[in-house]
């Protein structure tokens, strides 16, 4: 089974979106994410589940790339810290000003989605939902 066929079950089963409309998002995901917004906007799928969705899609694709990058290092944990944070920084500044929350919001997510501690991955969650926030609600 493709990673995409992975993703497309799993969301079948937490959004509640029809199989036809998961596969679009995927084909828009790929070749033309311009229609991403407009998808969302028609199945009325609210700014946090899409989050959801985007940062779910990304994991599954990713996956098995990353694990094949990390299975050769040998971190110890300050590395690993520098090496996260350096690439994490680095990204965000590469943004435009108006992406990097969103972004940093997407990286906690994508992050308490795959702790295993449920205290933690609950305060990961929070604290993209804070950074989302509005500015006069910070």
């Amino acid at each position: 089974m493709s990673w995409v066929d992975k993703f497309i079950a799993d969301a079948e089963k937490m959004f509640q979106l029809p199989r036809h409309e998961l596969e679009k998002f995927v084909m828009y995901m790929m070749e033309k994410p311009e229609k991403i917004q407009e998808w969302a906007e028609r199945l009325q799928i609210s700014d946090t589940d899409f989050l959801m969705l985007t940062t779910i899609y990304t994991l599954y694709k990713t996956e098995e790339k990353v694990i094949d990058i990390l299975s050769d290092m040998e971190l110890k944990v300050d590395e690993a810290v520098g090496l996260i944070s350096t690439a994490t920084a680095n990204l965000l500044n590469a943004l435009p000003q108006e992406d990097r929350k969103i972004v940093l919001a997407q990286v906690l997510l994508a992050t308490a989605l795959q702790t295993e501690d449920t205290n933690l991955r609950n305060s990961l969650a929070e604290y993209a939902k804070i950074i989302l926030a509005p500015e006069d609600e910070n």
